[in-house]
């Protein structure tokens, strides 16, 4: 006779106990949940590589998994994105929209991500800090106006700018880590005043076991259908 059912007895009771203060507390179900999207949603992964990737290694943007899927929803294949900071979202993004130019100051990063480009995206480098112009006014250089431009590197100041002066009618601005001091400033003195309003999608993001908020500025009779 083995003491299998002893053991397996022993570890169920140890398993009640553990779950018990989180049952009292109406928090298991919760706790359960989370993990299951940690696992789901390849943010375990994507912390063991210090890559955004899903569960199944496809490349994901660094933003929340909440403006992730909420542009996942919504972008059109016909839309036109400028990425100022590019990398695993240009790649993202390359998949679902019709062309995409990113612009970015790392050349490792610029040349990682280059060769794994499709024929509808580009990244080119600009570096940091003696090519402030170039990198800022990269997005003039490709024709017509971006119905998305992303805001996530350097000068952001100067790129939100150069954004909103780019953008086409229906056109959106993608502001990650909005949470940062000077994001609410710029919102006063650069978007507002041209009728942008801000969308927040806060939650966790690939990689980091922390949250942060992804911001989409929009105007009536944009492309996401805000």
């Amino acid at each position: 006779m083995t003491d299998g059912g002893p053991r397996a007895a022993l570890i169920g009771s140890l398993k009640q106990g553990v779950r018990a203060p989180f049952r009292a507390l109406r928090l298991e179900a919760p706790i359960h949940a989370s993990l299951r999207v940690l696992r789901e949603e390849g943010w375990l992964r994507s912390y063991r590589e210090r890559l955004p990737v899903t569960r199944s290694g496809e490349p994901l943007p660094w933003y929340t998994y909440a403006a992730i899927a909420f542009l996942a929803e919504r972008l059109p294949a016909d839309a036109r994105v400028f990425e100022y900071g590019g990398g695993y979202s240009t790649l993202w993004f390359a998949e679902r929209v019709a062309q995409v130019v990113a612009v970015d100051p790392n050349r490792e990063w610029v040349d990682l991500i280059a060769h794994r480009c499709p024929a509808n995206a580009q990244i080119l480098h600009r570096g940091y800090p003696d090519e402030k112009d170039a990198y800022i006014s990269e997005i003039t250089n490709h024709g017509g106006s971006w119905d998305v431009v992303a805001v996530d590197s350097a000068w952001r100041e100067e790129c939100s700018r150069a954004a909103v002066d780019h953008l086409s009618d229906r056109g959106v601005i993608v502001w990650d880590n909005s949470s940062l001091p000077s994001f609410p400033d710029f919102m006063r003195e650069i978007f507002a005043p041209r009728g942008f309003k801000e969308l927040p999608l806060v939650g966790l993001v690939p990689i980091v076991p922390s949250f942060d908020r992804t911001s989409i500025l929009y105007r009536p009779g944009n492309l996401l259908g805000i």
